[in-house]
């Protein structure tokens, strides 16, 4: 007869996710996916739309531009014949006009493409040497590749990836500015485009070069910043580097590439911790400034849903530390990411969720779980959740004693498949670990933990799951309550002998322990 040990980890299996703790890592990357392309792409728009306060042109010419009439759709065929003139003011003037008119929301980009414009912008990035036309037509470029793929393809046909990079060399800011920007649009659009780009013998160590430039200013350096999310992590040793930069708004840009960059791409985190920064970010979430704290907060996130080594990475540099002190924050969000990040720690080792413990932050986040709304708690409630799912018994015993039995409960009502299923688990991993408690004790005592569970009404809530619609979750019900909540007639043909941990005898009642059900009943696939 197998020991009462296999028997009950047997049993077990029947009810647990095959792989619950990848399961719980898998969702937490995937609302970091989620939310970091929200903000990415947010910003993203902001940064092709921007009509940035820069210009080539004499401040005379561009007042008088400026007093003109933008260009309509009809007039772009009789302009792309100017365009293909010899009078460099007239050129200008238009490629000014053309510039500041699909900088506008909702330009005729399809009649502005196939005008012919389009050729003579391209004719002048390779021939031009007339800084302003170079200025105005990577200009024009740049705004062109910030649009649908349709348009981005167009320029692709039209071999605009090596002129574009051939101006890399160019040694004027802004025309370099331009020239970065829009192959980080181009790069951004397709895999295929950014692998061109990337793999163009010396794009990446130009624009590298491009950091090192005495003459670059800070808005050079925020463009190569945002540009390097779309192209690669080959110079993350440089942008590391811009961490220590003396301007805000380039801390932030850069924590919001490293966010980017480090999204579901675990072989960046390795980057980023042999650059030796992690401690670095982990200090910038303390910041005064809430972008460079969120950026830097969801960068770690990022780093917390790796390998447990890449975890402990953050561990080890103080990390639960500085990420705790937020969950008092005013700010709503930073408290989430906080929740979010300390939830990823949870999911990894023992001893990572031991260092959870023993921090002040599970009394914090009992505290968001008692009194904040549901778009926090959400978060929260995972922390415990992954400790249930991943920790051993000393540390699901601790957790009980914060008082997660009644929060567990609680979620039940919530409207929230996801926990309350996996709420539903955790209660059921604590009544089989009052079970156990109850072996122990030669079933002296009731399950204290079913008990508890009846006095708070627990078991009404786990009754009326039984009707869930989903059926995961009504599965789930009713194998508790057939298993914790139900009285049966013990037979002396139920009996079986066991050792205790004493190894003294004691008897012990196996349908008591397991109700008798066919072993496929409850069998649930969380997949």
């Amino acid at each position: 007869m197998d020991s009462f040990e296999k028997k009950l980890e047997k049993r077990k299996s029947k009810f647990k996710s095959k792989s619950k703790k990848q399961d719980s890592v898998n969702k937490r990357v995937n609302l970091t996916i989620s939310l970091s392309n929200k903000n990415r792409e947010k910003k993203l728009t902001n940064k092709r739309k921007l009509l940035q306060d820069y210009n080539l042109l004499h401040p005379e010419k561009i007042q008088e531009y400026q007093k003109l009439p933008l260009p309509k759709a009809s007039d772009f065929p009789q302009i792309a014949n100017l365009l293909e003139g010899n009078n460099l003011v007239s050129i200008r003037k238009y490629l000014y006009l053309l510039r500041s008119l699909i900088a506008l929301p909702d330009p005729p980009y399809s009649k502005f493409v196939s005008s012919g414009i389009v050729d003579c912008v391209i004719n002048f990035l390779q021939n031009s040497k007339d800084v302003v036309i170079l200025f105005e037509s990577a200009w024009i470029i740049c705004n062109i590749a910030s649009t649908s793929s349709i348009f981005v393809t167009r320029l692709y046909k039209m071999n605009i990836i090596p002129i574009l990079i051939d101006l890399l060399d160019h040694d004027n800011i802004r025309i370099l500015e331009q020239v970065i920007w829009a192959l980080g649009n181009i790069s951004g659009d397709r895999i295929l485009y950014r692998d061109l780009i990337i793999k163009t013998e010396g794009c990446i160590e130009k624009i590298i070069k491009a950091f090192q430039k005495e003459t670059s200013d800070s808005e050079l350096i925020k463009t190569i910043c945002w540009a390097y999310t779309n192209f690669t992590g080959d110079a993350l040793p440089h942008l590391t580097k811009l961490l220590y930069h003396e301007e805000i708004s380039i801390i932030s840009d850069v924590c919001n590439s490293l966010c980017n960059l480090t999204t579901r791409n675990f072989k960046m985190v390795d980057l980023l911790i042999d650059c030796n920064v992690i401690k670095k970010i982990i200090d910038l979430i303390s910041h005064n400034n809430s972008n460079i704290q969120f950026y830097s907060l969801r960068c770690i996130g990022n780093v917390l849903t790796g390998t447990k080594e890449q975890t402990q990475a953050v561990i080890d540099n103080g990390g639960i530390i500085c990420i705790s002190k937020l969950l008092d924050d005013p700010n709503v969000t930073l408290r989430k990411e906080s929740c979010w990040a300390l939830s990823n720690i949870c999911a990894g080792s023992v001893q990572q969720i031991q260092s959870v413990i023993e921090s002040k932050a599970l009394t914090q986040s009992i505290e968001i779980l008692k009194n904040e709304t549901f778009t926090v708690q959400k978060e929260a409630i995972w922390i415990f959740i992954n400790i249930c799912i991943c920790g051993k018994r000393e540390q699901k015993e601790a957790i009980i004693k914060y008082g997660i039995i009644d929060i567990f409960c609680e979620m039940l009502t919530m409207n929230n498949i996801k926990i309350t299923l996996n709420c539903l688990q955790c209660l059921d991993d604590i009544l089989l670990l009052g079970k156990e408690i109850q072996i122990e004790q030669g079933f002296m005592n009731q399950n204290e933990m079913a008990s508890y569970i009846r006095g708070i009404s627990g078991q009404k809530k786990i009754t009326q799951l039984e009707n869930s619609n989903n059926k995961k979750v009504s599965l789930l019900a009713t194998k508790i309550m057939d298993t914790y909540f139900q009285n049966f007639i013990i037979s002396k043909n139920d009996m079986y002998e066991i050792e205790d941990l004493d190894e003294k005898k004691v008897f012990a009642w196996e349908s008591f322990l397991f109700t008798n059900i066919e072993d496929n009943d409850y069998e649930i696939d969380y997949d």
